[in-house]
Formats: C-alpha cells, sequence, structure tokens
C-alpha cells in the first residue's frame, strides 16, 4: 500500500522539499550540502545574536558617513553608451578647447518676464547692463598672480562673442534719436548687420525673432511698445514713427562666456567661476523687466546631483509606506496563526529597515574603491528596498509555521537554534537563489548600455549580495531574540496551565494532552473560505479551456510586446534629469520653442587640415584663403580686426625659428527647422551632418553637437533592449547548463575524493558500511506503509 503523502503549506526548495519525498540520502549531494550549511549557521548565528547585531549596525553607521562625506559627480557624457561615436566628438571638442585643462563656457539667456519683445530700448539696455556686468564683476583667483581676474582681463580668443548685442543696441539708439536720418553705415537688419562697415551675424544671439512684411501696418511695430500704441489710439495726432531693424520682435537674448583654460587655474576654479554667474544673475540679481536663466556644465552637474538629492523624502515616504504595508500584512499572518506579539511589529519594521542598511553598505565599499558618486545611484535604495524585502517575509512566515509546529507537536531539543536552523535549511536556499538572479541580471546590465547604467547595475548587484549576507546575520539574530521572547512566552503560558489543571484537580494522566493554545476565532473563520478559495481556484486553472486560454493570451502578449518594441518612439526629456523646480527646465522649453528650431549649430573640427595652399588638397581655394594658410598667418591673428578668428585656429611651430603653421581649426554652421523640436529629427541631422564629415576622411575631421551625447543614447536604447534580452536568456542557459553538466559534477567528484582518500580502514569500515545499508533499507520500507515524517512539517491528512 503506498503511503498517504501529508498535505503542506508550501514546497521550498529546502530541507522540507527532500522530506517529503523522502530525499535524505539520495537526493542531489549539492542541495543536501547547501542545506546542511544553512542549518548549521541556524544553530551558529541563535549563539550570537548580539555579536551579528552590533557588527552590522557599526559597519552601517561608517558607511553612511562615508556616503555622506562623499561628494556627487556626475559626468557630462554618462548616458552616452559604450563605443558611441558623440564619445569622440565631445573629447575632440574638449581638446580643441582645453589643450590645458577645463575650458570657460557658461551662457546667459535673457527673456522679458511680460513675454515681449527684448529689442524694447529699456529691455536692450538692460541686457546691456548684464552683459557689461558679467564681464567686468565677476572675477576668478589667478594663482600665479594672486590677483582676481575678470572676464574681460583672462579672456584671449573669444571675448567678441556678445559684441553683435552692444553693437546693435548702439546702432539702435542712434537711429532712434529724434532728427536722426537713414545712413548705409548703420543697418539693423536680421540675419546680418553693419555697423560702420563691420559686418556681424545676430543669429547666434538673437532667437524668437519675427520680421516685418511690407503690407504691415507700422503702428503695430515694436519702437514705442504699448504705452506708444494706447497713446496713439487715444490720441487724433499719430506720431511719425521711422522702423530702424526690420525686426518687429525678438523672444530671447543669449550670451556666450568663452575662454581657454590658462596657467595658474584648477577645474575647481573653473567651475567656481561658472556657478558664481549662476548665483549672480539668478539669485541676486533683481530687474523688473527681464528674467535671467544661466547655463553651464558645471551647473548641468550641480543640478543633477540635486535631482538626485531631492529623492531622499520619497525614499523617506516609501519607507514609511512599505513599514505600513509589512505591519499589516505581518500581524495579520500573526493572528491567523494565533502568534500575534508586539515584537511582530519590530521584525516588519526591521525587514523594511535590513536593504537600506545593506545598501548604504555596498555603496560605501564602492566609494572607498574609487567609484564615483553619480546620481544615479540615488535609486538603488528604491530598488534593494522593494527586492530585499521578500526575503524577511519568507523567513516570518517559515518561522510561524515553525512555532506552530513545535506548540503542536513539541519536543525536548526545542530551542531557539533549532527553530532558526530548520527556518534557514528551508528558505534559505530559496533566498540564496533569488540573489543569485537578481546578481546574474545586474551582471548583464553591468557590461551594455552606458556608464551611468553600468554604475547603476554593479551598485544594485553589490547591494544585493550584501543584502543577503545582512539577512542571513543581522537580521536572523533579530529574528533569534524575537524568539527567545516568544519560547519564554510559550513556557510562561504552559506553567500557567499547568498550574490551573493542578488547581481544578484534573486527572492529567487522564487527560493526556499536549497543552496548546486554542486556534483564534479569525483562524476557523476564515480558514475554510480560503481553503475553498484556493481549491476552486485550481479547479478553474486545470480545465483545459482555462488553460489553453490563458497559453493563447500569453503569446498573443508576447507577439504584441515584440511588436510594440519595434515600433515605440523613443524621445528624451529633461524632466527626468532635474528637479521640477530646477530653472534648467523653463530654460530648455525656451531653447526648444525659441533656439533649437532656428538655429541648431553645428561644430566641425578640422583635425589635420595641412597645408592648405596646395592645389591639390583644396583646389578651390582663393587667395585671401592662400595667404591665410602661409608663414604670415600669426601676423594675420594679431590684427586687432582679425583677432577673433585666433579662438577658431590652432598654430604648431615649425621647423625654423618663429616659423608657425596652421595645426587644426573649426567653423560652425547653423541649421533651422521647426521639426528640429523633436529629439528624433535632431538625431537624424546629426547623423546627415556625419556623414558629409565622413566623406572628407582625410582632413580627420568631426562635428560637435550639443545634444550628440544624448542623440546616442536615443539610437541605442532598442539596440540595448533586444541585446540584454539574449544575453540574460544565454547566461541562464549556459550556467545552468555548467553547472548541471560541468561544475557540480566537478566539485561533487572532487570532495568524494577526497573523502575516499581519508575513508576509515580494515573492519570498522566495513561495519560501518552495514549499518548504512540496515538503516536505508528500514527507511525504505517504512516510506511504503507511513505517511512521510519530516522534523518541522504539518500534521499528515487525508
Amino acid at each position: 500500500m503506498e503511503g498517504i503523502r501529508p498535505k503542506r503549506q508550501s514546497i521550498l526548495i529546502g530541507q522540507r522539499s527532500l522530506d517529503v519525498y523522502g530525499e535524505q540520502d539520495k537526493g542531489p549531494k549539492f542541495v543536501i550540502w547547501i542545506i546542511d550549511k544553512f542549518r548549521k549557521w541556524g544553530f551558529f548565528i541563535a549563539r550570537w545574536p548580539w555579536t551579528a547585531i552590533v557588527i552590522c549596525l557599526i559597519i552601517s553607521t561608517l558607511a553612511m558617513v562615508k556616503i555622506l562625506l562623499t561628494p556627487q559627480r556626475n559626468e557630462i557624457t554618462g548616458y552616452t553608451p559604450y563605443g558611441a561615436r558623440a564619445k569622440d566628438e565631445f573629447q575632440e571638442y574638449q581638446d580643441f578647447f582645453s589643450s590645458k585643462g577645463l575650458p570657460v563656457a557658461p551662457y546667459l539667456f535673457v527673456v522679458a518676464k511680460d513675454n515681449g519683445s527684448m529689442i524694447r530700448p529699456d529691455y536692450m539696455r538692460e541686457t546691456v547692463k548684464i552683459l557689461n556686468y558679467a564681464m567686468n564683476n565677476i572675477t576668478m583667483l589667478n594663482r600665479i598672480t594672486g590677483q582676481q581676474e575678470s572676464f574681460n582681463m583672462f579672456c584671449d580668443s573669444f571675448c567678441q562673442l556678445n559684441e553683435p548685442i552692444r553693437q546693435f543696441y548702439n546702432g539702435y539708439v542712434i537711429l532712434s534719436e529724434p532728427g536722426a536720418e537713414p545712413t548705409s553705415r548703420i543697418k539693423l537688419s536680421y540675419p546680418i548687420s553693419s555697423v560702420f562697415g563691420r559686418k556681424f551675424s545676430l543669429q547666434p544671439n538673437f532667437f524668437g525673432v519675427e520680421l516685418y512684411n511690407d503690407s504691415d501696418d507700422d503702428v503695430s511695430r515694436l519702437l514705442g511698445g504699448p504705452d506708444l500704441v494706447e497713446s496713439m489710439i487715444n490720441s487724433s495726432i499719430i506720431p511719425e514713427i521711422r522702423r530702424v531693424t526690420n525686426m518687429k520682435s525678438v523672444k530671447m537674448l543669449t550670451m556666450q562666456f568663452r575662454s581657454e583654460h590658462r596657467p595658474g587655474w584648477t577645474e575647481a576654479d573653473v567651475k567656481s567661476w561658472e556657478m558664481k554667474m549662476v548665483d549672480v544673475f539668478q539669485n541676486k540679481w533683481h530687474s523688473d523687466l527681464v528674467k535671467i536663466y544661466s547655463l553651464s556644465q558645471s551647473y548641468i552637474e550641480d543640478e543633477m546631483v540635486r535631482g538626485g538629492t531631492i529623492m531622499i523624502p520619497y525614499l523617506v515616504v516609501g519607507f514609511v509606506i512599505m513599514c505600513i504595508c509589512s505591519i499589516i500584512s505581518v500581524m495579520t499572518r500573526a493572528l491567523y496563526m494565533h502568534q500575534e506579539n508586539w515584537y511582530k511589529i519590530a521584525l516588519a519594521i526591521m525587514a523594511c529597515l535590513t536593504p537600506l542598511l545593506s545598501c548604504s553598505t555596498a555603496l560605501a565599499m564602492m566609494f572607498i574603491c574609487g567609484v564615483r558618486f553619480a546620481s544615479i545611484l540615488c535609486v538603488i535604495p528604491f530598488l534593494v528596498l522593494s527586492i530585499g524585502v521578500d526575503s524577511s517575509y519568507l523567513m516570518i512566515h517559515e518561522w510561524q509555521r515553525v512555532t506552530e509546529h513545535m506548540r503542536d507537536t513539541p519536543r525536548k531539543k526545542d530551542s531557539v537554534g533549532h527553530r532558526m536552523s530548520e527556518v534557514l535549511s528551508e528558505v534559505g536556499p530559496a533566498i540564496l537563489i533569488s540573489c543569485l538572479t537578481n546578481v546574474f541580471a545586474d551582471a548583464v546590465g553591468s557590461f551594455t548600455s552606458s556608464p551611468e547604467i553600468t554604475l547603476l547595475c554593479t551598485g544594485n548587484m553589490l547591494s544585493m549580495c550584501v543584502a543577503f549576507v545582512y539577512q542571513m546575520t543581522f537580521y536572523a539574530g533579530l529574528m533569534t531574540l524575537v524568539g527567545r521572547r516568544e519560547i519564554g512566552e510559550d513556557i510562561e503560558e504552559k506553567n500557567r496551565m499547568a498550574i490551573s489543571i493542578a488547581e481544578n484537580r484534573v486527572n492529567i494522566a487522564k487527560h493526556h494532552r499536549t497543552l496548546t493554545r486554542k486556534p483564534s476565532k479569525f483562524h476557523e473563520a476564515t480558514k475554510p473560505v480560503i481553503s475553498k478559495v484556493m481549491k476552486d481556484y485550481v479547479e478553474i486553472m486545470t480545465t483545459p479551456v482555462v488553460y489553453v486560454g490563458v497559453f493563447l493570451i500569453y503569446v498573443a502578449y508576447l507577439a504584441l510586446s515584440i511588436y510594440g518594441i519595434t515600433r515605440i518612439n523613443i524621445s528624451l526629456t529633461a524632466t527626468k534629469l532635474f528637479a521640477t523646480d530646477s530653472p534648467l527646465l523653463e530654460l530648455d522649453g525656451y531653447r526648444v520653442k525659441y533656439q533649437v528650431p532656428v538655429y541648431s549649430m553645428a561644430t566641425v573640427f578640422v583635425k589635420n587640415p595641412g597645408n592648405l595652399s596646395e592645389p591639390e588638397r583644396l583646389r578651390r581655394i582663393n587667395e585671401y584663403v592662400k595667404h591665410f594658410s602661409e608663414d604670415e598667418l600669426k601676423y594675420f591673428l594679431k590684427w586687432p580686426e582679425y583677432d577673433f578668428w585666433s579662438g577658431f585656429v590652432k598654430l604648431r611651430n615649425g621647423s625654423q625659428p618663429g616659423e608657425e603653421h596652421l595645426d587644426r581649426f573649426f567653423f560652425t554652421t547653423g541649421f533651422h527647422g521647426e521639426s528640429l523640436s523633436d529629439w528624433n529629427e535632431r538625431g537624424r541631422m546629426l547623423h546627415a551632418w556625419r556623414n558629409v564629415v565622413d566623406n572628407y576622411s582625410e582632413f580627420s575631421p568631426s562635428v560637435f553637437h550639443e545634444d550628440g551625447v544624448y542623440l546616442d543614447l536615443i539610437d541605442n536604447m532598442t539596440t540595448d533592449t533586444w541585446q540584454v534580452f539574449v544575453k540574460t536568456m544565454i547566461i541562464c542557459v549556459v550556467l545552468c547548463n555548467l553547472h548541471g553538466l560541468v561544475f557540480l559534477p566537478a566539485i561533487l567528484i572532487m570532495l568524494d575524493s577526497i573523502r575516499w582518500a581519508f575513508r576509515p580502514k580494515g573492519a570498522a569500515a566495513q561495519a560501518k558500511v552495514a549499518q548504512q545499508n540496515a538503516s536505508r533499507t528500514k527507511q525504505k520500507q517504512n516510506s511504503r506503509i507511513a505517511p512521510e515524517k519530516s522534523f518541522v512539517t504539518d500534521r499528515p491528512e487525508v
């Protein structure tokens, strides 16, 4: 007769699973070895709970101090995929302008507070005032001379980038004076203006431009502003107004302060000067007319750091919500098992705290090893908290099951160590498998995509490993302390019941039974309902129509997902990088609206121009360019009217003393189009630029675009998605087969060989073998006529 199998609450990959199938001796040796190690660890941690808790708390405290003392540092190319062309282009850009260190390159964007035009006289005057203050009053320390230098003092090559604004204002004032006559020497037109014979482009500085049409009424012109229009409406005399420019309205003015790195500066000095620009014009500058926005690499990195810091309140709120849900679920289960007490609340809270402690330890270990503190690492606590808390729930659930069984079938060897060994031998392997699964998944991600994603995956992988260690030490120690309290309360209750029975003179021998608690009404009321619901659910799911339908729905879901991935429209938004109150978000809106559609600038670097005077290399060059590339180049660049060209070229020393040749140069060009507000259109435009550059590879050219480091990320998202999926599946298959066919057999063969080498010799060995065979034979006979028994299992039910 085949034995009736006991009814179980759950079957995990632990000791109880082997007991259910009677595999104590014939189960997989590696599984038995793992279970044995977890059982021994349960006894060990029950012996030294306070030691484990104190050590973990000390390490976590020191780790938190390390995290607080580590400054956050982001890289502008952190999200650019490995091997992306934008990395090389950005490096070429940096090399050209920062041959001696980090260059200075902040921007100022000025818009009217009333959203009106910026070429009204008062607004232009305020803009020029801002320009003068930025160039003369914001200083940086030169550590060689010991003096504070303004931009006008340390600027060499790009000092006149903002002159179009000043010259336009001067010409505007001259032509707007009463009695001023139009003159050919001053022409304020968009896109090219000229003042006293010197032409300059307004396109790099004037954005959101609206031009007059010849049929427009002069009354709507901007020169006098809304007050003049109102006076004209209320007056019977309409004054004569002359048009001094073809621009009807300009929404935004832009100023750029670019300078090469000078000796005596440090990168910290450059970043400090750029942040001074932000502090002065966004925080301290008071104007009733205009709003000022600052933009620089230092400010972007600072705002990204602040964007990561503001997640701390969300982490606190999430932790509180998680604790509330944890307390409710744990106490509900404890009430159902008739094991409710106040200590369960502490366990529920610490179940949420343990992942955070492990996360702080893992991050501190990374920072000690020199890994930079990127803002994306602030996401790790959320991930670890949502994943790591499951292990604590497994341990709590198994502890309650073990406690219930010990109350039903008391044993003399019952102790905290025994219960903890049973808990860890049952759920320890499951927790280990869960940890390894997350580690392997993050390991795949750490070798793909971009440096920031690599940091995230590496930090998450290390955090999961530390979380497993803390689960087996810190949280197991806490459960040991709580278990001692529970066992003590059980003993006191049994003693009280025994005293009560003795006082009532009840014949204990006659009524011999275990002194157990009476099941709660909640347990008795809910158990039949839950059992019925689960039974009905299983019956429904085993119906052919249902499981075939579920399978077909799943196949349709996979097909729809694959189709959606191929048709997805990937885009980026700055709102995901910065805090919601960041001024950079408002600035990004203005740039996308006014600047990007009309002036998307491409900076083309020519790294190997060669001798431009050679006809075969640049046949259609004119005499001016030939003169530009000959020996007189260094003198040409020193002429006052042409000194601004010095920032666009780099010279190298020749073979003769004092001889210099053209080494490399760059030029800029702008593109316009309303569709350029879309990231995908900008990506296609960047690819078109690169195709042009590739046709002239003999000059070693490259093209730089400010958004290039993000545009390459868009192109790589779809590729990264399917590559990570394929790599994960391959690694899972390979690892499973290697472990099952190569690693485990080799390890077990080696261990068996070691054991065989140290086996007992002679008659003692033969007696031991005979005793083991007799034990196995007896066990097989018992398994055919009685239900299997486990050290800690539920009572068999037919």
